[in-house]
């Protein structure tokens, strides 16, 4: 009987262990503790094996004894493996103390601990011979108990060895388990060792043959539980210990997750969302407890937005576990508003299936800003229209599909723009072309496009138009520029000259589309403005000649004179008095290759060339030497009228240069008369009104060319501070036949004596025309029924110079 409760006893710890290994699913610290409890179990095994003399022959008991002495012998080395594992796996500490932290670490290493299994196998093996274990014998106990009891040989000090580095062993584990950081885990090693040290105790016990072997199993029973349970306690706490510290750091990741702008969230293989933080939630108007569940497209059609397909790609990705993925992505949230974000998204499994863990930072507004950085390079800044690489990548592609004879490129360019940037300042003149570009969007197509090429130039591209297409939408251009534009209670009029090409006849390429249809906005500029004119073959060379002409006027200009222009006087004379009262200087351009060449021609390419402004000065400094001249050759002094151009008039310098030429050649200001255009006030009278009064206060002569083609009226008229109106030769022309002209200069007449300003019609040809105009009280008179323009030296033959 006692030998079953024995091997009960012994059976025990090996229980106990087995259930710790798949309970605690075999982590390290489980399997130290099962093999420790495995040689506690052959530990009793051997002394319940004594106590068998009833079943087997003292032989097999010998032998069993032999085979199962190991256990004892090994408890050694298991103590030091679990001091291992908690030295270097779980919370011990790396070093116990400086001074002995190296002997330590060196001690719990697996190499000694190897060498430790060795040298206790060796002592096993050597239990087998006569001088381990002579032989067994039986004892009786004074309680009747009987059993057989071992004699030891000559190397029985190997058990006191083994038994003294057990207890070393023990020590050991017991300065490791002082500064173990976990508390559960320390009390449980504080135990382990204790009861370890008690129950080697006990075995001490063992070696006295009348002390009896029973006291051992009772002891074993009593360690194996003791252990097992502080195991179990310190395994229980521990998990309750993390659990805790889970659920703390659950809510520290929940709250830094919510803290965080991004949008960090997770979709089940459903597409419901497991993860939300707080501002994924805000998105939806949710809070995260509310979004969890939730599937994407229900609250996509609930809120009535779009999520543009996002789930399809979600699905694919969980279905294929791709690695991680980053994309960007645009949805409309719960408020209607359309967001961009850049996302990363990584399959993941877990315990509840697929799932997809996406973290989204917001890009809206960088791709807001990535939208005007493409619209500012491919749009104009002021107009918002397309610019020329836009309008150039457009007209291409529309070239590759339209058909031929159903393309139309268009050229505008505005007419006296630049006297209008001139005359204000560049703020009237960008708000002015904002409201021709409104102007022209409202006369094209949805079809159409229309582009600044820049400054004051306009293209068009009209898709599937015929000519007569072109023609519709080029007469509707120029009749909304026949209304005025108010630009903060201004009132200005500007007309427009457009240039036609049609694909493929005039070019098939954009290059020279654009090419030819600026030519022909040039050839419509030249007949008069505010027209349009298709493109033709002949207009190229019209534009050579131009270039030509501007380039021999660069030459001359560089070799600083005009050499090949020269000055001709059309006299002017009194209608009452036949006599002479001065003459116009005019050009004429004598080239000695290209022959003579019209004022009507050159002079417009001087003037938008800029050239004008030093051709216009040697003019001028050429008809006040003449005169002076005229004046030293004893001839009375003659008025001498010059010419100012629109840009010699807004050039600043201009005050300065007629001073210095006036100063130079010495002529009296008096007799210098200036001439300006009529049209030159169009876009400001109050300028027009003080430009004149600076040039008043030169001393000089100051008249109106070309009065009444203008658009000014004769209500201002008291407010210039001429001296001279001049009659446009138009109305003179038609005097004998148009009933209205002659009403017209009969008015500008009458209103130009009421305010002392005496009147000169020019472009009179005939004696009615002469007549007429004495009998209606005109003042003065100039033509070629006086006299075509002459040189001076002609001037002064023909007599017409008095002295």
């Amino acid at each position: 009987m006692l030998f079953i409760t024995m091997i009960a006893f012994a059976v025990v710890p090996l229980f106990l262990g087995v259930a710790t290994v798949f309970t605690f699913r075999k982590t390290r610290l489980a399997r130290g503790f099962f093999i420790f409890m495995l040689f506690i179990s052959v530990w009793q095994l051997d002394v319940a094996i004594l106590y068998g003399y009833e079943w087997w022959t003292p032989e097999q008991i010998d032998r069993l004894f032999r085979f199962f002495r190991f256990g004892f012998i090994m408890l050694g080395p298991a103590s030091l493996y679990i001091a291992h594992i908690v030295y270097h796996d779980l919370e011990g500490p790396k070093t116990v103390k400086r001074r002995f932290g190296r002997l330590v670490e060196h001690l719990v290493s697996i190499r000694f601990i190897l060498i430790y299994y060795a040298f206790s196998f060796i002592v096993y093996l050597l239990g087998w011979s006569s001088k381990g274990i002579e032989k067994l014998y039986y004892v009786e106990h004074p309680q009747n108990a009987k059993y057989l009891y071992p004699i030891y040989g000559e190397f029985q000090f190997l058990i006191a060895v083994v038994l003294v580095i057990f207890l070393c062993s023990l020590i050991l584990c017991l300065v490791i388990s002082r500064s173990v950081i976990n508390r559960h885990m320390r009390f449980f090693f504080l135990v382990f060792c204790v009861v370890s040290f008690l129950a080697g105790i006990v075995g001490v016990f063992n070696l006295a043959e009348d002390k009896g072997l029973y006291p051992s199993g009772i002891a074993v029973m009593i360690f194996s539980i003791t252990i097992f349970a502080v195991y179990n306690r310190m395994n229980a706490n521990t998990i309750q210990d993390m659990n805790t510290e889970l659920l703390g750091q659950k809510e520290f990741l929940r709250k830094m997750i919510d803290m965080n702008p991004n949008y960090i969230y997770a979709k089940d293989s459903q597409g419901n969302f497991s993860l939300a933080n707080l501002a994924m939630a805000r998105l939806y108007g949710k809070s995260p407890d509310e979004l969890i569940g939730c599937n994407e497209r229900e609250l996509s059609a609930i809120s009535g937005s779009s999520s543009f397909g996002i789930w399809d790609r979600d699905r694919r990705l969980l279905e294929g576990m791709e690695e991680t993925v980053g994309l960007e992505e645009k949805f409309v949230d719960a408020q209607g508003h359309l967001k961009w974000v850049r996302v990363s998204k990584m399959p993941i499994h877990t315990s509840g299936g697929k799932q997809l863990l996406c973290i989204a930072t917001d890009i809206t507004d960088y791709k807001r800003y990535q939208e005007q950085i493409i619209n500012l390079a491919y749009h104009d800044s002021l107009t918002g229209l397309p610019n020329r690489l836009l309008y150039n990548n457009r007209l291409a592609e529309a070239i590759t599909t339209s058909e031929p004879g159903r393309l139309a490129v268009m050229f505008l360019d505005l007419d006296r723009f630049k006297l209008i940037n001139d005359t204000f300042n560049h703020t009237t003149g960008d708000l002015l072309l904002k409201l021709v570009a409104e102007r022209l969007q409202k006369c094209l197509r949805p079809s159409d496009t229309v582009s600044r090429r820049g400054g004051d130039e306009f293209n068009i591209i009209l898709k599937d138009a015929t000519r007569e297409d072109a023609i519709q939408i080029a007469n509707a251009i120029l009749n909304v520029f026949d209304k005025p534009y108010w630009l903060d209670g201004l009132e200005l009029y500007v007309s427009t000259s457009i240039g036609i090409s049609i694909y493929p006849e005039d070019g098939d390429d954009v290059e020279t589309l654009i090419r030819n249809a600026d030519t022909a906005m040039y050839r419509a500029k030249e007949k008069g403005k505010n027209h349009y004119q298709f493109y033709t073959p002949d207009m190229n060379e019209t534009n050579m000649r131009r270039v030509l002409l501007e380039k021999e006027m660069h030459k001359a200009l560089e070799k600083g004179g005009f050499e090949s222009c020269m000055v001709v006087y059309q006299p002017q004379v009194n209608v009452a008095t036949g006599l002479l009262t001065g003459v116009e200087a005019l050009l004429r351009w004598d080239h000695r290759e290209l022959g003579i060449i019209s004022p009507s021609e050159f002079i417009p390419i001087a003037e938008e060339s800029g050239l004008i402004v030093p051709l216009g000065k040697w003019a001028l400094r050429m008809a006040c030497l003449q005169n002076v001249a005229w004046r030293k050759a004893g001839y009375l002094p003659v008025r001498v009228s010059v010419n100012l151009s629109p840009r010699q008039f807004r050039d600043e310098r201009l005050m300065g240069m007629i001073e210095e030429v006036l100063e130079e050649t010495g002529m009296d200001p008096a007799c210098l008369e200036l001439e300006i255009t009529e049209n030159m006030a169009v876009q400001g009278a109050d300028y027009f009104v003080r430009k004149l009064a600076e040039l008043r206060s030169l001393g000089v002569q100051l008249s109106i060319d070309d009065f009444g083609t203008g658009y000014s009226s004769l209500s201002y008229l008291n407010k210039l501070p001429v001296h001279k109106l001049k009659i446009d030769r138009s109305f003179i022309r038609d005097l004998n036949t148009s009933v209205e002209n002659a009403e017209i200069i009969t008015s500008i007449i009458s209103m130009a004596h009421k305010l002392n300003l005496k009147v000169i019609a020019e472009g009179v040809e005939t004696e009615e025309q002469l007549n007429w105009l004495a009998g209606n009280g005109c003042d003065e008179i100039q033509g070629f029924l006086i006299s075509r323009p002459l040189q001076a030296a002609q001037l002064e033959r023909k007599g017409m110079l008095r002295r």
